[in-house]
C-alpha cells in the first residue's frame, strides 16, 4: 500500500498546540507527509502547510509504533 493514514491524539494542555492530527504518508517516498490537518481543543481545524507539530511538513513521518513510544501521543492507522 503506497499511502498510510495516521490519526494521532496528543495529550497537550497548551491551547496553541493541536490535540489531534491527521497525516497522509507516502510510504514509497521515504514516509513523506503529503497532507496533514490539525485539530485544536477549541475545535479549530487547520491544514498543515508549513511546519507541523513535531515534524516539518514534507519531512519523514514516524511510524505509529515510533509515535506511540512517547506516552504523550496515541496514534492509530486509519
Amino acid at each position: 500500500m503506497r499511502y498510510e493514514y495516521i490519526k494521532c491524539f496528543w495529550n497537550s494542555s497548551d491551547d496553541d498546540m493541536p490535540v489531534l492530527t491527521f497525516n497522509e504518508v507516502d510510504t514509497e517516498q521515504g514516509r513523506l507527509s503529503v497532507r496533514a490537518a490539525e485539530v485544536f481543543s477549541d475545535r479549530r481545524v487547520a491544514r498543515v502547510t508549513g511546519e507541523g507539530v513535531g515534524y516539518e511538513f514534507g519531512a519523514a513521518v514516524p511510524t505509529v509504533r515510533e509515535i506511540n513510544a512517547d506516552s504523550q501521543f496515541c496514534a492509530v492507522n486509519i
